[in-house]
């Protein structure tokens, strides 16, 4: 099988005690107007990300993202590499889901945290029910999902393969380790968002394009923007609790 390479590095907030958490998850779709339409474009992707955190503004860091095909028990699926770097302090924060191709599929995602004593959260959705363990910390309370959902730091990955229609909606129940909340560490939420096209400059100078917006309601303001042309995500607004996001955009393309 020929690999198509994508790679996330993501710079961290501090929105939560003892973890700076910058993550991400998708989840199933029930519009009939959202299909595939393939891999996400190959190469790493590197992106400036600025945060604010209770109005203020937070010094801008960088971050990368991967996506390759690969298998899992035996089928073919996706996975998907989401690492945020900060160099003050030096941390780097790593997130990775694997995820079946044919949907509802089995999700594996795993979330390492750094800091004086490293966590490593690994969650598996599989047959509607999340489940996992910390490390350290032991084993997490399941939480039961209907349909598909997979880690939120995969959303913008996973649309930039599917086929959007203008006014559409999308429903998607993302997830997330949030190692603060012990044994209650597995977080859900419900991603309703609108499809619309519009144009937009990939940065400044560049001409006008066309675009896909898919924004998220107010529960959930999650907010992708997508290149009609070549599927490339340039900016993905991630909330971050209620005191804070993240605007990641599109930097550049590398090959290694």
């Amino acid at each position: 099988m020929q690999e198509q390479v994508v790679v996330i590095r993501r710079g961290s907030m501090r929105l939560r005690a003892q973890s700076c958490i910058i993550a991400l998850v998708l989840a199933g779709v029930s519009a009939p107007s959202v299909r595939a339409q393939g891999a996400m474009r190959s190469g790493i992707l590197e992106y400036v990300v600025r945060g604010t955190y209770k109005g203020l503004a937070m010094q801008p860091w960088e971050s990368e993202l991967s996506m390759r095909d690969t298998t899992l028990a035996g089928t073919p699926a996706q996975r998907v590499t989401y690492i945020t770097k900060r160099r003050d302090p030096d941390l780097t924060f790593t997130y990775t889901a694997l995820r079946q191709s044919v949907a509802p599929g089995k999700v594996i995602a795993k979330w390492i945290y750094p800091g004086a004593v490293q966590s490593v959260c690994t969650l598996s959705l599989e047959k509607g029910s999340i489940s996992g363990e910390l490390s350290p910390g032991g084993k997490l309370y399941k939480v039961g999902v209907a349909g598909e959902a997979l880690p939120d730091f995969a959303v913008g990955a996973y649309f930039t393969a599917r086929r959007l229609a203008d006014g559409s909606t999308v429903r998607l129940k993302t997830f997330r380790c949030l190692p603060s909340l012990g044994p209650r560490a597995i977080v859900t939420y419900d991603f309703v968002a609108s499809v619309r096209r519009t144009q937009m400059r990939r940065r400044p100078g560049a001409p006008l394009e066309a675009i896909w917006i898919v924004q998220g309601n107010e529960s959930y303001p999650l907010t992708l923007w997508i290149a009609e042309s070549d599927r490339l995500l340039l900016q993905t607004r991630m909330p971050e609790g209620r005191v804070g996001e993240t605007l990641e955009s599109f930097a550049r393309t590398r090959t290694k």
